[in-house]
């Protein structure tokens, strides 16, 4: 996305970012204020009906010993970037809706926008969210059941909504520690201060607040106007992290501090986080999709590239001029994939191994979806388990439009499936329906229900005064794994507090959790 355009959210970042400060370290619970429901509707508050559990073969992604537990310590679950879980959600059995404005935790209580892209949870099971908007950003700790803040700290403004977004790719270690790429801007030199913060949580219960325990300078691998774009610790406890234009791969050593890079950065630039294995990062930019290693002195090296097919502009509904998506292990680590940039848009699927293959060989499938409609793009990571993928179509979503109005965006239809072929040579469409607005919200997946969750968008047209599209009502939804149909939808709200471009989260007890540009919301079942 071009932040040029931006303007009228970027003059209030800076004015946030000078007049307000970093805020305060910590917060004593106050009682909940919902999110205002919205414009009156005429459309249903439920639809469908109560979905019996279907489960899956779980993912069994390995779990990192330095992070926290799998499915909770990072915005896409854990390192896979599989955003599948191997516990139940909720199944529509006559699920409430639960929200909080969160305006305490603001700089401003009445900005028009404050969401959490950065969903973790704690061993605890509390949220630790990092929440941003205009002259916005926030680390949150939330009560999981009552949604009361529990604790926060008001960070450095970000400068721009891409920049924003980058902040939030936060991970949970495992000493239930926030782990945070900071970027903050010298108020007298205008120079970038880029660090990785390692945030506890301090105090007892009614004094807690967030606390920097360790903190790695990296600003000298990041160039004037550039940004961390991820961070991620590998088997051995060292933080990897990417830097966006410059197009590289850093590691921090812990114990000394010690920084290694690539020594040539890679091509293109870099707009998403990445997902590790054992022993690599799996990077793609905006020209190749990589494979990267440690060599022997433990410096980041290319292990494999291999294209994918980019018509080179940046679509109506994407950040970038690239894939949107942040790579996706599964198929028992032996494959990664990501939707690319062509037209039509195609799920994409590499061989992970090390082996030196020619790109045929690399290339398991390209498989095109949303065919028949506007456009398709993709602005989040796939969800993979088994051998299956699960794509969703963002193509509209102007962010753009949408920071600058606070009005909500209109996107395509779809969501697909696409599963490797049992011999493993090539991969098919299993279903799609097109039928379903996914809005930009990281949709996840249950194996233990068999449902895929996440935000969806309908429009009421008789609502009188949204003429021509129609009043947006949004509804959490609940789709079959197995043939792409919506079991149950949950009306949460209408109008702009709940659109969003964030992802869904599922708690231990089967609470869903999906922040919006109001707040936050919870749907759980009550029976």
């Amino acid at each position: 996305m071009k932040t040029s355009t931006l303007s009228t959210f970027l003059a209030v970042l800076v004015l946030g970012a000078l007049l307000l400060g970093t805020g305060l370290p910590g917060y004593a619970s106050q009682p909940v204020t919902p999110i205002p429901p919205g414009p009156e509707t005429s459309l249903p508050q439920f639809i469908g009906e109560a979905a019996k559990a279907r489960p899956l073969p779980p993912a069994s992604v390995p779990q990192n010993p330095f992070l926290g537990p799998n499915s909770f310590n990072h915005d896409h679950n854990d390192t896979w970037m599989s955003d599948t879980y191997d516990i139940a959600g909720p199944l529509g059995q006559e699920p409430e809706v639960l929200s909080n404005r969160m305006a305490e935790t603001r700089r401003d209580p009445n900005s028009p926008a404050f969401h959490c892209p950065g969903t973790t949870m704690d061993s605890q099971g509390r949220l630790l969210l990092s929440c941003n908007g205009p002259g916005e950003w926030s680390l949150v700790l939330v009560d999981p059941e009552t949604l009361e803040v529990l604790a926060y700290k008001h960070m450095p403004v970000p400068e721009d909504i891409l920049t924003a977004a980058a902040a939030s790719y936060v991970y949970v270690d495992n000493q239930d520690r926030l782990v945070v790429p900071v970027p903050e801007k010298d108020p007298n030199t205008g120079e970038i201060r880029a660090t990785i913060q390692v945030m506890e949580i301090v105090g007892n219960q009614g004094d807690l607040s967030f606390q920097v325990a360790e903190e790695y300078d990296v600003s000298s691998y990041i160039p004037e106007g550039d940004k961390l774009n991820g961070v991620m610790p590998d088997w051995q406890g060292r933080i990897w992290f990417v830097v966006s234009t410059a197009a590289t791969v850093g590691v921090v050593d812990p114990a000394t501090g010690a920084v290694e890079t690539l020594e040539d950065p890679l091509g293109g630039s870099i707009c998403n986080a990445f997902a590790m294995d054992h022993d690599a990062a799996y990077v793609v930019t905006t020209q190749r999709m990589y494979r990267v290693g440690l060599d022997a002195d433990g410096a980041p090296q290319v292990v494999w590239s291999a294209p994918y097919d980019n018509i080179g502009e940046k679509k109506a509904g994407q950040m970038n001029a690239g894939s949107g998506t942040t790579p996706t292990i599964f198929g028992k680590g032996d494959f990664v994939a990501i939707a690319d940039n062509a037209d039509p848009m195609q799920v994409v699927v590499y061989r992970t191994t090390a082996e030196n293959l020619t790109a045929e060989e690399r290339v398991v499938c390209e498989v095109p979806v949303f065919e028949g409609l506007e456009g398709g793009a993709n602005e989040n990571s796939l969800i993979g388990s088994g051998l299956s993928l699960i794509a969703v179509n963002n193509w509209g979503y102007n962010l753009d439009t949408v920071f600058e109005t606070f009005k909500s965006g209109q996107s395509q239809p779809g969501i697909a499936r696409v599963d490797i072929d049992p011999n493993g040579k090539g991969c098919h469409l299993e279903w799609e329906n097109d039928g379903v607005i996914m809005t930009d919200a990281a949709a996840k997946m249950s194996t233990r229900t068999g449902l895929i969750y996440g935000v969806t968008r309908k429009y009421d047209t008789e609502a009188p005064g949204y003429e021509p599209t129609g009043l947006d009502v949004y509804y959490f939804s609940a789709i079959d794994f197995r043939t792409g149909t919506a079991v149950w939808e949950r009306q949460i709200g209408t109008g702009f507090d709940y659109d969003t471009y964030s992802l869904v989260l599922i708690g231990p007890d089967g609470t869903a959790y999906a922040p919006q540009y109001g707040g936050l919301v919870a749907v759980r079942d009550t029976k």
